[in-house]
């Protein structure tokens, strides 16, 4: 009996060593490919999207590893650990601390979710966040109407992208909206630029929704020819929105509801020139979006995206008000 139990234990052990190399091994494949190819790839840009729950397996193999004294595994799982850190270790360090002096602006981005019915918690949820500038995602003729309604003891001036019958964009602001137009699609999904002035300091700002990626949507054949279509398009509104902050030429604000995570090329090209609020002044991971029906947000698709001349000096996801969507707030303080 001894030697049948002893023979089980060396057959779990070093099968429990082989998967632990393979998910290493996979893991470390998967880097070097995303260092060369990134998103072109359809299946590796999916992998790139869901990059941070490939690395919740490390919670356990790493410690599993040690007490199987496998060193070299560890030394692997490491690496892989850096890696983690590296990408996601910041969002758990306290912000720096700010000497801006100019002056502030308090902006929320919310994706509303095209068919969702609860204009009543959405309303309260704006209402309880209170922010200057409001920048809505999804938002359904009938919710715009709702929310026009509800909320215009607190804003005045509401600017909407033109699409007839169809989810749309809109701004809600305290301050004046001294103009707004779409931008063109193509390249842009849905995305409305306006001006305003803050102290007399001009602020453009951008409410935009780029292209959705949504598999469950489509049958496996189309996964691989959608998937590079959406992430191509993406990638051309990313380049799109940085030229569109060039030719504004002036302090500039992105309220998004991106449709993509913070391991996507779309996203390090927007990163290139802009600044990720809650990368600056948040904590925690940031998940914005439920999907698969989880009971919790699964990843950050949400952001305020502002121009170097500003600095975050606050920014949080709001609590839940009826959408598939979190709230994503954020103040904003002028460098001089």
């Amino acid at each position: 009996m001894d030697e049948l139990y002893r023979r089980v234990f060396w057959r779990v052990r070093q099968g429990t060593i082989a998967s632990i190399w393979f998910y290493g091994l996979i893991c470390l494949a998967w880097l070097v490919f995303r260092s060369i190819f990134f998103d072109r790839l359809w299946w590796l840009a999916i992998l790139n999207t869901t990059a941070f729950y490939g690395f919740l397996p490390l919670l356990v193999l790493l410690p599993l590893a040690a007490w199987l004294r496998r060193w070299r595994l560890v030394s692997l799982l490491s690496v892989l650990l850096a890696v983690f850190l590296s990408w996601y270790g910041a969002l758990f360090l306290p912000a720096s601390p700010s000497n801006a002096s100019g002056p502030s602006v308090t902006v929320m981005s919310f994706s509303l979710a095209g068919n969702n019915p609860n204009y009543d918690a959405i309303a309260q949820r704006i209402k309880a966040s209170a922010p200057d500038i409001l920048g809505l995602q999804e938002v359904t003729p009938a919710a715009l109407q709702v929310l026009m309604r509800e909320l215009s003891s607190i804003y005045a001036y509401v600017a909407a992208h033109p699409a007839p019958g169809q989810p749309t964009v809109a701004l809600f602001s305290r301050i004046p909206i001294q103009s707004a137009a779409a931008l063109p699609n193509p390249p842009f999904e849905r995305v409305l630029e306006a001006k305003l002035q803050v102290d007399q300091r001009p602020l453009s700002v951008f409410v935009a929704h780029l292209t959705p990626h949504d598999p469950p949507d489509f049958s496996l054949a189309e996964l691989p020819q959608r998937t590079q279509q959406a992430y191509q398009q993406r990638q051309a509104e990313a380049v799109g929105l940085k030229q569109e902050i060039r030719k504004a030429a002036s302090t500039s604000v992105i309220l998004c509801d991106c449709r993509m995570t913070d391991t996507s090329t779309a996203y390090a090209i927007l990163n290139e020139a802009l600044s990720d609020s809650f990368q600056e002044a948040g904590w925690g991971f940031g998940h914005t979006r439920f999907a698969l029906d989880l009971p919790f947000p699964a990843q950050r698709t949400d952001y305020v995206w502002h121009t170097p001349n500003l600095i975050t000096t606050q920014a949080s996801v709001e609590p839940e008000a009826g959408s598939d969507h979190l709230p994503l707030k954020a103040q904003l303080r002028w460098v001089r």
